[in-house]
Parts: C-alpha cells; structure tokens; sequence
C-alpha cells in the first residue's frame, strides 16, 4: 500500500458514513466514488484497517449503540446538559387497510411509529444531538445576555459569601450556558464549590467580550469577521469541557439504565485547547 496516498478528500465521507454505522457494501461505494482511479477492489479492508488503527474508538462506540437497541421499544430518550430531551421513534413503512363505511377495504402505505430491528439510526441520532448540543451553545456563549449572566454573578457570589462550606454531589460534569443563564438560587445548593467557582469564572470571561450573532449550518458558525478569533475559542472549549466530561456516557446510561465505567482516553481538554488548529468555524 505504501504507493498509495489518500487524502482527506478521498476518504471524509466513508470515514462519516462508516462511524455512523453504514455497512461494507455502503461504504465500498463511497470510496469507489470518491477515490475515482484510485480505487480498486478490496480497498475498504485497507480502509477498515487503517480506520482502527488511528480511530479505534469508532468500532467500539458502533458496536456500543448497535447493543443498545431494543427492538421492542418505541421511543429512546435521553436528555442533553443544556435541558433539551431528545426522543427517536422508530418509523417504519407499513402497510394498513381501512374499509370506510364498511362498503369497500382500502390498502394505503404509511409510515408508523413502530418497533424495529434496524438500529444505526440509535447512533446517528446520538451524534446528531450532540452537534445540536454544540450548535446551541455556540448560539448562546455568542451570543449572551449580558442581563442574566450578571445576574447570575451576583447569585453565585452571593451564595459563595454565605455558604463557604457547602457540599454537593455535583449537578453535572458539563454546565451549559443555556443553565448558567436561567439558574435560580436554589438551583445553587445542586451545585460543587468547585462547580460555582467555574459557572463565576465564565461568566466574568463572557462577560470580557460584546455578543455576537452566530449563524449555526450544523457543524459550522458564520459571524462577522471581526469575531473570528472569540469565536473559535469558545468552539475549543466547548471540546475540552466534552472531552472532560461525561456527556457520552450519560447518555449511554440513560438509554440502558445501568451505570457505566468512564471511558479513558490520551485526548484531555488542556490538549483541546493548546492544540485544536482545526477548530476554525
């Protein structure tokens, strides 16, 4: 294979198809159309294999949400750091007859909610609403209200003031910005020490620049030029505090109902956010 060179062009959109579940034969199609003359007959063993080597996270996590599908269930649930609750209810094509005023049966093709075997769409739908989560908060570190981080500055010192001793079991490995804008005080007590010195210090760091607009088109954000360089920052941290955190196990518990171990990997969010030249949105 060493006469061989493939670049990102020639295998973005197998690599995206073969993480979200796509089969052999899908995949194999996809690299016949995008490596052109380069391809030939077997090169999706080569790919596989270089897929496990540099992203062996890829299998497992397949492999993950594929044992996680019940095929009786209708509706899969799981809730996001920012509060939105996401439901997949398995479609399916049926065919159903009605006879209207008993006078002739009538057979129409519809699509019902319906138990099913077929369970990629459980994995594509977690990946989904993890963008969605990311797209959300970009939308509102952006785009911040100066009124309700304020607020919730004088809230949280306040209650630091007070309650130097506090102990919590911790509200969540990943605070969203949509939370940090409607916290209440009580919402407080959920909360580590550690926990609220991090929701004080963004919201001084938000604070430190005017909001933007953004204009989410899934995983890329338009905005004025002039913002670039805030908003590739804010795009870093959000990776690092998901690398940190817990966000795929959650939802991976929720879904299963059983505890899980974290998963370890060599990337920390400090990496994401010294090295991610690529994060430019």
């Amino acid at each position: 294979m060493s006469q061989y060179k493939f670049n990102r062009d020639h295998i973005k959109q197998s690599d995206m198809i073969g993480g979200y579940g796509a089969g052999k034969v899908l995949v194999a199609k996809q690299l016949r159309e995008d490596l052109k003359e380069l391809y030939f007959d077997g090169v999706e063993d080569f790919f596989y294999q270089a897929q496990d080597n540099i992203t062996p996270m890829v299998s497992i996590l397949k492999e993950t949400f594929q044992t996680l599908w019940d095929d009786t269930r209708t509706d899969f649930t799981w809730t996001l750091p920012n509060g939105f609750r996401c439901h997949l209810k398995p479609v399916e094509t049926v065919e159903i007859t009605v006879n209207p005023f008993g006078q002739f049966p009538i057979s129409m093709i519809a699509k019902a909610v319906a138990p099913s075997s077929r369970n990629t769409r459980l994995g594509v739908s977690i990946i989904h609403s993890c963008d969605g989560y990311v797209a959300d908060e970009m939308v509102v570190r952006c785009n911040y209200n100066p009124d309700a981080l304020l607020r919730t500055l004088v809230l949280v010192d306040e209650f630091l003031m007070m309650n130097q001793n506090h102990v919590a079991t911790g509200y969540c490995d990943i605070i969203s910005a949509s939370v940090i804008e409607r916290l209440e005080e009580e919402d407080l007590l959920d909360f580590t020490l550690d926990q609220l010195y991090t929701i004080r210090a963004r919201c001084i760091k938000s604070l430190d620049y005017k909001p933007f607009p953004v204009k989410p088109i899934h995983d890329g954000f338009a905005s004025h030029p002039n913002h670039d360089e805030v908003k590739c920052r804010i795009y870093s941290e959000i990776m690092a505090e998901i690398t940190d955190g817990h966000l795929l196990e959650s939802i991976i518990m929720q879904l299963s109902g059983k505890p899980m171990a974290r998963i370890q990997g060599d990337l920390t969010g400090q990496m994401v956010r010294e090295c991610s030249k690529y994060a430019v949105c």
